[in-house]
């Protein structure tokens, strides 16, 4: 990486945040060692459990044996998708057929399987997820747990993006998506007594805010400083032909935001965006609002607009009439064209620059050179490094104001856009009252360029509790 801090700020951000992040390491984070050795015996049966109960079954697994001989390999998911796909008749899933066609070898991983309907399928990739929760999360942990305490480190020289990253363990790659995986492993992070509390800050939608700064885009600045509105909410209308009212916000909404919205701003186009929001259709069966049980399925919503299918799936010729894909392409033109225009223009304008000059800046002071990037890098790169860097700043002035007060509080982790410290609950008011002045006045004292507002959502454990069961804070 061949980054330069051009301003006397940017280099006191990385000097700082080196200290800081070093203290964050000395700190540590509390483990319950106890609830991590019985986490580990029982994913140990639960795995052998499974694959027992796979080797008993009597639709999938007589057909492997009779293929594979004495070469089968329970472990083997091209051995699966042989059986499967070629001896069982079942289809591949289209979009992991994509991610096969770019090289991504999706072709066996378990999205490929997500339209297999057979138990033998579920309980296969089950025991996948439990050993990758045995051996790299909960072994991990109790690998580098000295005395309760694991001491991972944080890194401000790896990631491109000038953004952090974690090691031994890795806190930032924690699995989220999986509920029951995600339980194991946050129940396993607990305070450091029964009268603290591990308390979590996350700056929400940061990035979005920092694309609105950094490209002066109006729609977008009014997205983020008119609570009224909702441009995740409006894009499910468009994509979904729904009404506001129509949208559910754990539905329509939260997949119209991660696979169109956040899918364009990074740099995916409208046929590989199709795919996905027609994959999330037919695997989470979304359905028309209001109603979240009994309403309509999307699908079926959908057809009655005329769209009967995903659609021919080829870069090689133009979406047909009628079609999901030609849906979605008229909305990414709507998008860009009309939506986002003033965020369009910056893209093309940041990208010809970069060209012509092979270099460019972050709001916060550094010029980023000499390494060749692709176009979607060159526009990402200062609104995502810009975005960690307010979370940054807000660990350097919170150290320094912890050490002030003699707070009992120490900052114990960072993932993302988000701040984890561990707080005796006597002072869980004053330190979440100071998280908010840094992030209120502090950052844009120091960075008068922040012209929206900063926001942030509190979680916090019950005292003596782990992290999975932490529960919103109003503030």
């Amino acid at each position: 990486m061949s980054y330069t801090a051009t301003t006397k700020e940017a280099y006191q951000l990385f000097h700082e945040g080196a200290l800081a992040f070093a203290e964050m390491e000395h700190n540590g984070i509390c483990v319950d060692i106890p609830y991590l050795d019985k986490a580990i015996t029982q994913a140990e049966a639960d795995i052998h459990q499974l694959t027992e109960e796979l080797r008993q079954d009597q639709e999938v697994w007589p057909i492997w044996r009779r293929i594979f001989g004495v070469e089968t390999k329970l472990g083997s998911k091209q051995q699966l998708g042989r059986v499967v796909f070629g001896e069982m008749g079942y289809k591949r899933n289209e979009l992991a057929k994509k991610k096969k066609d770019r090289g991504h070898r999706g072709e066996h991983s378990e999205a490929a399987f997500v339209d297999v309907d057979l138990p033998f399928v579920r309980k296969y990739f089950e025991i996948e997820k439990l050993k990758k929760a045995k051996s790299t999360y909960l072994e991990g942990l109790r690998r580098e747990a000295v005395d309760g305490f694991v001491h991972p480190f944080f890194n401000l020289h790896i990631v491109r993006t000038l953004r952090s990253s974690g090691s031994l363990p890795n806190f930032q790659n924690l699995p989220t998506r999986n509920a029951k995986i995600g339980k194991i492993i946050r129940t396993a992070i607990i305070p450091r007594g029964p009268d603290r509390q591990l308390v979590e800050v996350d700056f929400k939608g940061i990035e979005v805010s920092m694309a609105a700064i950094i490209t002066g885009d109006k729609n977008l600045m009014k997205y983020v400083t008119d609570p009224k509105t909702d441009m995740h909410r409006d894009t499910a209308c468009q994509l979904f032909f729904l009404t506001p009212d129509q949208v559910l916000k754990k539905g329509t909404r939260d997949v119209a935001k991660s696979y169109f919205v956040f899918a364009e701003f990074y740099g995916d186009y409208w046929k590989s965006c199709a795919a996905k929001l027609w994959d999330q259709i037919n695997r989470r069966k979304l359905r028309v609002g209001p109603d979240e049980v009994n309403g309509e399925f999307i699908k079926k919503h959908l057809k009655k607009k005329g769209i009967t299918g995903l659609g021919n799936g080829s870069d090689e010729f133009k979406p047909e009439k009628g079609t999901y894909e030609a849906h979605v392409k008229e909305i990414e033109e709507d998008f860009w064209g009309n939506r986002f225009a003033g965020y369009s223009e910056w893209k093309k304008k940041w990208w010809n620059d970069y060209q012509r000059t092979g270099e460019f800046r972050t709001p916060t002071g550094f010029l980023i050179k000499d390494i060749v990037y692709s176009r979607n890098q060159v526009t990402n790169n200062p609104i995502q490094g810009g975005a960690f860097h307010c979370d940054l700043l807000t660990i350097i002035l919170a150290q320094k104001e912890i050490k002030k007060r003699k707070m009992d509080a120490y900052l114990v982790n960072q993932i993302h856009d988000s701040l984890i410290a561990d707080v005796h609950q006597s002072v869980v008011p004053e330190y979440i009252q100071m998280i908010k002045h840094i992030v209120d006045v502090e950052l844009p004292k120091t960075w008068p360029w922040i012209s929206v507002p900063m926001i942030v959502e509190v979680e916090a454990s019950p005292p003596g509790r782990s992290w999975f069961e932490k529960k919103e804070v109003k503030l």
